[in-house]
């Protein structure tokens, strides 16, 4: 089993014939929602399993690397149509000591870090102006053996500013795993240590919402993986796996895929998928997780004030109002009141005091005005000449008959 498997750390050499679907987030309900599919950007690996030599509809079962996987979902794709859900099987449940989350933030159910559903999020607190930090406690049954923690980020959402990571015992902490800094990835990975409680602290300058988060126990290091799906004859396969984001919705008329009875093991190669593509809300070339302003567009990631949020989203004058939408975006003006319609607010805008800026008409009037001034210039003009041809001939002298 676990020799048949192969993992290739290079660009694939296989053009895959990609079935896309629209991801759409904070709008209309996604078209692969409506079309009972899901969206294959969405997973960082695939899998190649050329047709079996099977008669009946058969589970199959490829080995996966041990640990390879992120998040622990797939899906099967044969051809440009059909989608059938995939099921990643191990022993890592059984291994593990079980562990439970919580945090400061009352009737939030952080179970929803911990169930393997990247449509289950936690939302933690945000508020505009002030230090945004989060907490997640870690407590086991009994001591775990850990160096690693991993994140999952739901759709939109960029990481915390930075992270620390303690060992504590009720509110007391005993010694610090991470001291704060940075967070620039979503693994989090720290010397070995053995304890029963851990605490997470992140500081956020943007909203914060973690889909799942996984503590890899030493015990992880014994784990095998695979990944079942139920196969037809003389069709072949695509499995998808280790999605970054929530991917869509399939039918839960699915096969049972835990039992273990007529399962049939098969070699396949693990590749990056061609396909893949981070999410990045508003679509400025930033994928989310790095974007300094995730929704507001600002492929340059300004940010002048150094504090890991860029300036298109940022409120330097604390009227709860970004910059990018802020008509005064360095003077509090909480109305946004802009009486000459210019596109800049009353409170910075240095011309509202003309007569013309509180008057608008007052420019058409003029420049009717002088144009009429204009026009009657120029009839006054074209008449006068025409008279001085008039006196001319008039004043000509009369020379009388010439004799011949």
């Amino acid at each position: 089993m676990h020799n048949s498997f192969r993992i290739l750390h290079i660009a694939p050499l296989l053009v895959f014939s990609v079935l896309t679907s629209t991801y759409i987030a904070h709008a209309n309900p996604p078209a692969w929602v409506e079309r009972d599919t899901a969206d294959i950007r969405a997973f960082h690996s695939v899998i190649e399993i050329p047709a079996q030599d099977i008669l009946v509809p058969t589970v199959l079962e490829v080995p996966v690397p041990t640990g390879y996987i992120h998040n622990r979902q797939a899906i099967a794709v044969s051809g440009d149509a059909l989608m059938a859900p995939a099921l990643v099987v191990s022993n890592r449940i059984d291994q593990n000591t079980p562990v439970t989350l919580s945090g400061t933030m009352p009737g939030v159910g952080y179970a929803a870090l911990t169930d393997n559903d990247l449509e289950t999020s936690v939302d933690f607190s945000f508020e505009e102006g002030v230090r945004n930090l989060a907490y997640v406690t870690i407590v086991a049954d009994e001591p775990i053996t850990t160096s690693e923690v991993r994140l999952a980020l739901a759709p939109n959402v960029s990481l915390p500013r930075t992270v620390s990571i303690q060992t504590t015992e009720g509110e007391m902490i005993t010694s610090t795993l991470v001291a704060t800094r940075p967070l620039e990835s979503t693994i989090i990975r720290f010397p070995e240590t053995t304890a029963q409680q851990f605490t997470i602290t992140f500081e956020c300058v943007q909203p914060l919402r973690l889909a799942e988060l996984t503590v890899v126990q030493s015990s992880d290091a014994d784990w095998t993986e695979a990944v079942r799906f139920l196969a037809q004859p003389k069709m072949s396969y695509r499995v998808y796996l280790d999605p970054d984001r929530a991917f869509g919705v399939l039918s839960e008329q699915g096969a049972e895929l835990q039992a273990p009875q007529g399962v049939r093991e098969v070699s396949g190669i693990l590749v990056a998928n061609p396909a893949f593509s981070p999410s990045d809300f508003d679509t400025d070339g930033i994928p989310d997780e790095r974007d300094n302003c995730v929704q507001v567009v600002n492929p340059d990631q300004v940010d002048l004030d150094r504090n890991a949020r860029g300036d298109a989203c940022d409120d330097f004058d604390r009227d709860r109002i970004i910059s990018a939408e802020d008509n005064c975006p360095e003077d509090p003006n909480w109305g946004q009141e802009d009486t000459d319609t210019d596109g800049i607010g009353d409170v910075c805008d240095q011309e509202e005091d003309r007569f013309t800026e509180r008057n608008p008409w007052v420019p058409w009037v003029g420049m009717g005005i002088a144009a009429l001034v204009l026009i009657g210039l120029f009839v006054l003009t074209v008449r006068g000449q025409g008279a001085r041809r008039v006196v001319l001939n008039n004043d000509a002298p009369d020379t009388g008959p010439t004799n011949g």
